[in-house]
């Protein structure tokens, strides 16, 4: 379970409130705590809640006692007992999500993350207070409470859309159409696939309740053995503990084109014959640690837009 914040709201509060950057500073810290505060309250509920909950809800995962079926948990529970005693004593993650760091650091600071030691320590500081936060709360519960890099897909629209009507739009924070995933760099960035997997390891450390690092590359098919630096450095020299490769090869049904396609408003067109009926193509592209079909899997507006505006890093 999670509960995201929103970070780059914070941020534009402490914006509108003043034009000082040391005092924008100290307001986004003193609400992020109390915003930690209510965050915290929200996921004890919703942990709590699973104290009550009887087996028979998933045998699946709980497994049924009565024919002697195991779950996924590796338990075999009466229909009727509860399976809240299987996530306590810090077996199971209750997670703090968050999104939007370099748009937050942007709002406080007017200066972005990429090749700034200054702003990269800024964002640290900020990860550092959610880690904190979730660390004391693991130490007076059962629950393993943990730093989340909540991938954003849905939350996309439903955190950007009311900071447009709250603050306006300001350009490089919420003129696009979505905040940037967690520690992510800027999807719009040009890097290449080292800088970025550089860039994000900063960060892996603060998110040990789940964190991807994405490399956008061109087709390899004709030197496939050019992936193998990209993992030797991922492996050797950062601290990323989940690296996905994304190739951008999409596949028309009508002239048999194999390529990237060209994102439209509403969906794709393959390059070579114009086709637009996404019955007829296979678009794929990572959504955050999954590859999905876009042809056959509508995404909200939001995560389409970012998903489009990658650049290529390699």
């Amino acid at each position: 379970m999670v509960i995201s914040v929103n970070l780059v709201k914070i941020a534009l509060e402490a914006r509108e409130y003043t034009e000082n950057i040391k005092e924008r500073e100290m307001y986004f810290f003193n609400k992020l705590n109390e915003i930690l505060d209510i965050a915290h309250e929200g996921l004890q509920y919703r942990a709590e809640r699973l104290l009550n909950v009887k087996a028979s809800v998933s045998p699946v995962l709980y497994g049924d006692s009565t024919v002697g079926a195991y779950g996924a948990t590796g338990y075999s529970l009466h229909p009727d007992e509860t399976v809240g005693h299987l996530f306590t004593n810090h077996r199971a993650s209750v997670s703090l999500g968050f999104v939007g760091l370099h748009e937050t650091i942007l709002a406080l600071y007017n200066e972005k993350m990429f090749k700034n030691i200054e702003m990269v320590q800024k964002g640290k500081n900020i990860m550092q207070v959610l880690k904190s936060a979730t660390e004391s709360w693991k130490r007076d519960s059962t629950w393993a409470y943990s730093v989340y890099a909540t991938p954003a897909e849905n939350l996309m629209n439903k955190f950007i859309e009311p900071d447009r009507k709250r603050f306006g739009i300001i350009e490089g924070i919420n003129d696009k159409n979505w905040y940037t995933n967690s520690t992510h760099l800027d999807v719009q960035q040009k890097a290449d696939g080292f800088e970025k997997l550089d860039f994000e390891s900063n960060f892996s450390s603060y998110s040990p309740g789940g964190v991807t690092s994405m490399v956008d590359v061109s087709s390899l098919k004709q030197n496939p053995i050019a992936l193998e630096p990209l993992w030797n450095y991922c492996y050797e020299y950062t601290n990323v503990p989940y690296m996905s490769i994304n190739i951008r090869e999409d596949v028309c049904f009508e002239c048999g084109h194999v390529g990237e396609f060209v994102p439209e408003a509403e969906g794709y067109t393959c390059p070579c014959c114009g086709n637009k009926d996404h019955n007829r193509m296979q678009v794929v592209r990572r959504i955050s640690g999954y590859l999905s079909i876009l042809s056959d899997r509508q995404v909200n507006k939001s995560k389409k837009a970012e998903i489009d505006a990658r650049v290529i890093h390699y």
